[in-house]
């Protein structure tokens, strides 16, 4: 797939969440995707949540994801993945078609992005009458903040602290359970992810202010100079 195809990508969500009509199976950008008659659509741990009766999975990006198949007229195959260097090894591998991932660094040898459609907040999650209530609290020797390893969020925590401990958790889980078991003052990674996760302990409440932004697009397999993906 090529960069061409990642504007037709975008433009495709944008127009399936104005609620846009068009047949999308006669641009030939997309053509290998209307042939195979869906597109594999990687996510990591902190982009879904799933119902654990179902099974099914449930955010933002999967309804994006939906949207955008549903605009090709294709099925979209939900891959998971738990960490975001799985998410990208998918698309090396060309095992996805696409994958959710910040217009940063990490990828850029590999895949190709789209314009950026979403934008996420970072901030902490305290334990309830904890004194910090912005990254200038935390910053401060003996705070130890905990972090999921990998994430864009904890990359841009580790570029801006300089005096607390960055303690990292293999995935959101583990680091969440740095926070519960009092081995971390605060858990940084996007304010809906914590959102939700203050819901599994009483009494926890998010930072008021928002410590970065990151913003977000498809990110596809990288094309090669004849126009060809990897």
């Amino acid at each position: 797939m090529t960069w061409n195809l990642a504007i037709s990508l975008t433009l495709s969500v944008l127009l399936a969440s104005s609620g846009t009509a068009g047949a999308q199976s006669s641009d030939l950008r997309i053509a290998d995707l209307v042939q195979a008659g869906k597109i594999r659509i990687g996510l990591f741990s902190t982009q879904y949540t799933k119902d654990p009766a179902t099974g099914e999975l449930r955010s933002v990006r999967v309804d994006i994801a939906r949207a955008l198949a549903e605009r090709i007229g294709v099925q979209a195959v939900l891959i998971e993945h738990r960490t975001p260097p799985e998410a990208v090894g998918c698309i090396k591998a060309g095992a996805c078609d696409v994958v959710f991932l910040p217009l940063d660094e990490r990828a850029t040898n590999v895949s190709d992005f789209s314009f950026p459609f979403f934008q996420s907040g970072y901030t902490m999650l305290v334990p309830a009458g904890s004194p910090i209530r912005s990254a200038a609290d935390a910053d401060k020797s003996g705070i130890r903040i905990a972090a999921v390893r990998n994430h864009s969020s904890t990359a841009t925590l580790t570029g801006t602290i300089k005096q607390a401990e960055v303690i990292l958790g293999e995935n959101e889980h583990a680091a969440f359970e740095l926070l519960r078991a009092g081995r971390a003052d605060a858990f940084a990674s996007t304010r809906q992810l914590l959102i939700g996760m203050s819901n599994d302990l009483s009494g926890r409440a998010c930072c008021e202010t928002a410590t970065a932004r990151t913003s977000t697009g498809w990110s596809l397999q990288k094309a090669m100079p004849g126009g060809s993906p990897m």
